[in-house]
Order: structure tokens, then sequence, then C-alpha cells
């Protein structure tokens, strides 16, 4: 009685799971496309925590956004698009 419950159960979660595996794969492609963005996104956070601090809001945006972002792409340093300072 006890065994059949566990191989149930153990049914159960392993069905439950197997659900998992699109959405896995799925996070698999967005991991491997973050990776590659890696060095621009760490650039502009370390770059938004060591020099912004001071300022408000639309300078933050300015230098930023319109500045660094700008620059990142420009030397074609791979980044995401959607930094969002919110």
């Amino acid at each position: 009685m006890i065994m059949a419950k566990r191989l149930s159960a153990a049914s159960k979660l392993i069905t439950g799971l197997g659900g998992e595996q699109v959405r896995w794969t799925a996070d698999m492609v967005t991991f491997k496309e973050d990776k590659i963005k890696l060095t621009g996104d760490c650039l502009s956070a370390s770059a938004f925590l060591s020099y912004c601090g001071p300022f408000n809001y639309v300078m933050r945006q300015k230098m930023l956004i319109d500045d660094w972002k700008n620059d990142l792409v420009k030397r074609e340093i791979p980044n995401k698009a959607e930094f969002k300072l919110d």
C-alpha cells in the first residue's frame, strides 16, 4: 500500500516536471543570448553605480541611455537594449 502511494506520487511528479521541459528549453535560449550580452550589461551597471549616484533621474537617463548605451552600440559591444532605471 505504501509503495503504491510512493509510485503514484513519483509518477505525478515526473508528469508535472515533463511540462517544465518546454519552459526550460526556452529559458536556455534566453540564457545563451543573455550570456553574450553580459559584458555590456555589466559595464552599464558598473558605470551607473560608479558615476550616477549624485545626479537626478533626468541626468542619469541622459548619461546612461543617451550617452553610454549609444557608445556601446557604436563600439559594437553586445548589451541589452531594455536597461531601465526604474
